[in-house]
C-alpha cells in the first residue's frame, strides 16, 4: 500500500515538474521572442510598422498617429503611397512584384513580404514619388509631372476586379480602377454664416478652387493644409469631400441633387445647377443613422440654418463622443449625439415613429468607393464579411424606414458601388415597402468626388 502510494507520489511529482519546465519553455519563448520584435524595432523599424498593420484591424491613419510626430511626418507620404498603388509604384522605383502579389498572400505571408520593405526603401530613396501620390504641394511641380503614376487592374485583388467585372462590365472596370489609384485632393465645407471668398483668401487658394459640385465647397487638387488656419479653429469650416457634402444636401433638397446623378459610377458628374436659400432649408427633424464621425450630421444643421433638429445614432460610444466634441466646437444647438445599444434600438427609437420629416440611413458597407483615401482596405479586404452587409443594410433600412412620417423623406446611401449593396437592397425594400415611392437615386464618384450610391424615397400619405 505505501509502495503504491509512494509511486504516486512521484508520478505526480514527475507531472508537475514537466509542467514547471514546459512554463520556464513558454516563458524563455515569449522573452526570446520579446527580444526580437525589440531589436527589430530598433534595426528595421518599417518591419515592426508593417507587422503591426498585418496584424491588426486597426485603421492605417490610427496606427500612424501612434508614431512620433517627426516620423509620421517622414512615414505617412510613403506608407500611403505605397499601399495606393504598389504594382505601379514598385515599377516607378525599379523593384518587380511577381504576379500574384501581395493579393494571394496569406496572413503569414504578407508579414514576411520582402517586397514590402524594399518599396519602401525605394520611396525613401525617391521621395518626390511618395509625396506626389500623397498630396504634398511643396515637391517642385516639374518632378510632380515626371513622376505621376497611373494605376490600373493589377493594383487591385482579383476578386475585387471580378466583382467589379461582373456588376459594371470590363471597361468601367478599368475607369473604376484607374480613378481609385489616384490622389483624392482636399475638399472643405464652408459654413452658411460664412464667406467662401473670405475663405478662400485666408487659405491663399487659387480663385478657381470653389467647388463646382458642391454650392459651398473649396476644393484643393493637392495637399493642403487648413488645420492650422485661425478659421479652421472657429469651425469656418469643416474637411469634407463634395460627395458628403451632396449626400447632406439631398436629404433636405433632393431635387437639387438627383439630376447629379450617375446610372453607373465612374461617369462624370454635371456642375451643381441649383441655389441654396441665404438663411438655410426651412427647419425640419432629421434622424442621421449610422452617424459615425458625424461630417453630415453637421452638414444637415447648418445647412438649415442651425434651425430644426439633427438627431444623430451611433451604436458605438467613440464616434458619439468624437461628434459631441465637433458639434460643440461648430455650437450647432439643433444636433444632438445619441449612443444605441445594440438589440435596444427599437425600444430607444420608438418616439419618433412616424414623426421624422427626414431620415438618412448612411449605412455601414464595403467602402469601395472611398479606397483613394483608405488604400488600406484593399490589403485586407474579407469577401466572407462583406457577403453578410446587405442583410444588415436591409434591417437598417426597415428599422429606420419607420420613423418616416407620412410624406417624409427616406434617404439610403453607401460609399460603395457594389451592387448587391446598392441596387439589390433597393429592390429587396421596395418590394416589402409599397408604402415608399421611389424619388430618384444613382451614383457619384469615384473620380471627381468619393463614391457614393443615393436612393431617396418620399412616404405616400
Amino acid at each position: 500500500m505505501n509502495r503504491t502510494k509512494t509511486r504516486r507520489i512521484r508520478a505526480k511529482k514527475k507531472v508537475q515538474a514537466i509542467k514547471r519546465e514546459r512554463v520556464e519553455r513558454d516563458r524563455d519563448d515569449r522573452e526570446k521572442s520579446a527580444r526580437a520584435v525589440a531589436r527589430q524595432t530598433a534595426v528595421d523599424p518599417f518591419g515592426r510598422f508593417w507587422r503591426d498593420w498585418v496584424e491588426s484591424r486597426r485603421h492605417l491613419d490610427a496606427l500612424l498617429a501612434d508614431l512620433p510626430r517627426n516620423k509620421k511626418t517622414a512615414w505617412a507620404p510613403r506608407i500611403q503611397a505605397f499601399l495606393r498603388i504598389p504594382t505601379s509604384l514598385a515599377a516607378e522605383v525599379g523593384i518587380g512584384v511577381a504576379p500574384g502579389e501581395p493579393w494571394k498572400l496569406s496572413k503569414e505571408a504578407l508579414l514576411n513580404w520582402t517586397t514590402a520593405g524594399q518599396v519602401f526603401r525605394a520611396l525613401e530613396a525617391n521621395p518626390q514619388v511618395a509625396r506626389n501620390l500623397a498630396l504634398d504641394t511643396t515637391v517642385d511641380p516639374e518632378i510632380v509631372a515626371g513622376s505621376q503614376i497611373v494605376g490600373g487592374r493589377e493594383d487591385f485583388p482579383p476578386e475585387m476586379i471580378e466583382a467589379w467585372e461582373k456588376d459594371w462590365g470590363s471597361k468601367a472596370t478599368d475607369r473604376l480602377a484607374e480613378a481609385l489609384s489616384r490622389q483624392p485632393g482636399v475638399a472643405l465645407r464652408v459654413r452658411l454664416k460664412e464667406s467662401r471668398e473670405a475663405i478662400r483668401k485666408e487659405l491663399e487658394a487659387r480663385k478657381d478652387s470653389f467647388s463646382k459640385l458642391s454650392p459651398v465647397g473649396i476644393r484643393f487638387e493637392g495637399y493642403k493644409a487648413v488645420m492650422a488656419a485661425p478659421s479652421f479653429e472657429r469651425g469656418a469650416f469643416e474637411i469634407q469631400d463634395e460627395g458628403s457634402q451632396l449626400l447632406a444636401l439631398a436629404v433636405l433638397a433632393p431635387e437639387l441633387v438627383i439630376p447629379m446623378l450617375a446610372k453607373e459610377p465612374g461617369e462624370e458628374t454635371p456642375d451643381f445647377a441649383g441655389e441654396l436659400p441665404a438663411k438655410g432649408f426651412p427647419p425640419m427633424t432629421v434622424i442621421d443613422a449610422c452617424a459615425g464621425a458625424g461630417g453630415k450630421t453637421l452638414a444637415l444643421a447648418d445647412l438649415m440654418g442651425g434651425r430644426g433638429r439633427v438627431f444623430a445614432y451611433d451604436i458605438f460610444s467613440s464616434k458619439i463622443a468624437a461628434l459631441k466634441r465637433r458639434i460643440g466646437k461648430a455650437q450647432m444647438t439643433n444636433a444632438k449625439a445619441i449612443q444605441l445599444v445594440p438589440g435596444e434600438e427599437s425600444e430607444q427609437l420608438k418616439d419618433f415613429a412616424g414623426k421624422a420629416d427626414a431620415v438618412l440611413v448612411d449605412a455601414p458597407c464595403s467602402g469601395w468607393g472611398v479606397l483613394r483615401r483608405n488604400p488600406d482596405a484593399k490589403w485586407k479586404e474579407n469577401f466572407a464579411e462583406i457577403a453578410k452587409l446587405p442583410e444588415l443594410q436591409s434591417r437598417l433600412l426597415d428599422l429606420y424606414s419607420g420613423l418616416v412620417r407620412p410624406g417624409g423623406r427616406l434617404v439610403y446611401s453607401l460609399c460603395t458601388f457594389r451592387k448587391e449593396e446598392s441596387e439589390g437592397v433597393v429592390k429587396r425594400f421596395q418590394a416589402a415597402h409599397p408604402e415608399f415611392k421611389p424619388v430618384g437615386g444613382g451614383y457619384l464618384g469615384p473620380a471627381q468626388t468619393d463614391g457614393f450610391f443615393l436612393q431617396i424615397w418620399e412616404k405616400r400619405a
